[in-house]
């Protein structure tokens, strides 16, 4: 008996250990948390964050201001802009319906959308769900009009119409990932479409109400008072200045929510259907790319990604200066959920941190380098690197390096050489092919390849002849293009004019670049026989966008007033 009770008290007392040691871990991770938001000014734009294990909180702080006018500070209550996040809400209800049999995740998207061009591909709706439709971004095509997404209202028929004007595609479907906001307003529409009933109902009964998401709703009219919504924030110089959802558009964004409500979303979309349920299988269940590759975007509107032996499931959001963050971990039922104003507070970082923070270990190897590795550098050793280097994936990346005081300059900022030929800068190793012929750029693991471009002299004859009045049924609007010295200088209205730069001219294709309302653009003329066949410009996630020379005479006015000036 008593050998019996000796036993009882021993568990007991490793029972008690172990307990008070979880208890200091906690406390531990409860404390480097504190931290983290305590690094964050109460008297600027700010935001809640919650992370709970096995369903409860072991953190919960809101911190900052929602309205820097009043000013009010940010609550439980505040609302935010859920931004992306919004499409794993969107993602899930179209997998409802998959599951009631009434469509598939290899259907023919065109089959719901006759009206999308015939592209001579199928593109999926699995494809449109996991951003390996190779559409075109909507939103970054309207970057080559006046007035690009932010600065005036775009609702879902305009998103629609703009997905259905694209006369090609950024890649044969299937090829590989690359991000777009397309595919998540087509299934929207489509969930309108089977079910009959508008998205923001179907989502609100099947999915917000079901996991008692009770001030969460999907974004109402422009105009709509919402009480206790925040204002979002962005840091321009010291300043900061409103950003402003001027948007109707649903299905890639659009929820207004909390941050307590996204946690209730994680728990339920998690915990409701069980980690062994079909309907998690298919939601978590990422796509295989042509080449046989799995991309960490899966069927559910979120990122699965293996780290240091840990799965995360998570997205991101950020819209007119809101961000947003949602993850969750398996390993420890961690959920992570956070909104805020503060367009400088960054998701992707803030994200890193709570993972070192809940698991002792960082989300990625540190470079093998750094500048104390820096080498004297010959001119032997630069030799070939300089010039032009077009992004093999991406047209609209095109990086310029330069050579001054013996050093390699990508544009303005110095490179530090390293030993084997290779060169550090921002957290990304370049390494330059022997003959400086192709350029790989690795950066967060994740390696870019580029190709050198040739630059030959484009002769004052070429440039007029680039010069011209030019046409895009994609994206319904003219420009105007004008030799600016050697450059050439875009028009498209009074006070909205581009100054183009050339980067390349192998005789058949010349190439311009520019920023267009901040975002890169690259001017592809291709050239025939002196004459321009046809002008493709490239923006990020919406490349080669056609436009074709007008039969439009003379200088437009508002041109020719300018001039007058």
């Amino acid at each position: 008996m008593n050998l019996k009770y000796l036993r009882i008290g021993c568990c007991l007392a490793g029972a008690l250990a172990f307990s008070q040691a979880r208890a200091q871990q906690q406390d531990s991770v409860v404390q480097r948390l504190n931290r983290l938001v305590a690094s964050y000014s109460n008297q600027e734009p700010g935001g809640v964050l919650i992370v709970s294990r096995q369903g409860q909180h072991i953190f919960h702080k809101a911190f900052g201001v929602a309205n820097l006018e009043q000013p009010l500070p940010i609550t439980d209550t505040t609302l935010f802009e859920a931004a992306s996040v919004s499409k794993q809400f969107t993602a899930t209800a179209l997998l409802l319906l998959v599951r009631q049999g009434k469509l598939q995740l290899e259907d023919d998207i065109r089959k719901y959308f006759p009206q999308l061009p015939n592209y001579g591909r199928t593109i999926t709706v699995r494809q449109c769900l996991t951003h390996t439709s190779g559409l075109k971004d909507w939103r970054n095509v309207t970057y080559l009009t006046s007035w690009p997404t932010g600065y005036r209202l775009m609702d879902q028929a305009f998103a629609l119409q703009t997905i259905f004007r694209q006369a090609n595609l950024n890649y044969t479907p299937g090829e590989r990932f690359s991000y777009t906001n397309a595919g998540y307003d087509l299934a929207a529409r489509l969930v309108e479409q089977l079910t009959g009933m508008p998205f923001s109902r179907f989502v609100q009964d099947s999915l917000l109400a079901p996991a008692g998401m009770t001030h969460s709703f999907f974004r109402k009219g422009f105009r709509v008072v919402t009480p206790g919504r925040a204002t979002g924030y962005y840091l321009e110089g010291k300043t900061f200045r409103a950003g402003t959802v001027m948007d109707e558009s649903y299905g890639a964004a659009g929820l207004i929510t909390t941050a307590g409500d996204l946690q209730k979303w994680l728990l339920y979309v998690n915990h409701h259907f069980g980690p062994d349920d079909p309907f998690t299988t298919m939601r978590l269940e990422r796509y295989v790319l042509n080449n046989g590759d799995t991309c960490d975007y899966a069927n559910g509107g979120v990122y699965v990604k293996h780290i240091k032996g840990i799965t995360q499931i998570s997205h991101s959001g950020f819209l007119a200066a809101f961000r947003a963050l949602t993850t969750y971990y398996p390993q420890g039922d961690y959920a992570v959920s956070y909104v805020g104003n503060n367009q400088e507070i960054s998701t992707t970082e803030l994200n890193n941190e709570i993972f070192s923070i809940l698991f002792d270990r960082e989300t990625s190897d540190p470079l093998p380098y750094t500048e104390k590795d820096t080498i004297p550098t010959r001119p032997a050793d630069l030799a070939g690197k300089t010039g032009n280097y077009i992004n093999t994936t991406d047209s609209s990346d095109v990086l310029q390096f330069f050579v001054r005081n013996n050093r390699l300059l990508q544009y303005r900022a110095p490179l530090h050489a390293l030993p084997g030929g290779r060169f550090l800068y921002d957290k990304a190793i370049y390494q330059f092919a022997e003959k400086g012929g192709s350029l790989t750029i690795t950066r967060g693991g994740t390696a870019t390849a580029y190709t050198k471009v040739t630059f030959r002299t484009i002769s004052p004859a070429l440039q007029q002849q680039l010069a011209g009045a030019y046409h895009s049924e994609d994206c319904d609007v003219t420009i105007y293009l004008q030799p600016h010295g050697k450059a050439l200088m875009m028009h498209r209205a009074p006070s909205d004019s581009v100054l183009l730069e050339p980067v390349y001219n192998n005789g058949t294709h010349v190439g311009y670049k520019g920023f267009d309302h901040r975002l890169r653009a690259i001017y592809d003329f291709t050239v025939s026989g002196g004459k321009v066949a046809r002008l493709s410009i490239s923006l990020p996630r919406a490349n080669r966008i056609y436009f074709y020379k007008t039969k439009e005479n003379g200088t437009p006015r508002f041109l020719a007033e300018l001039g007058a000036r």
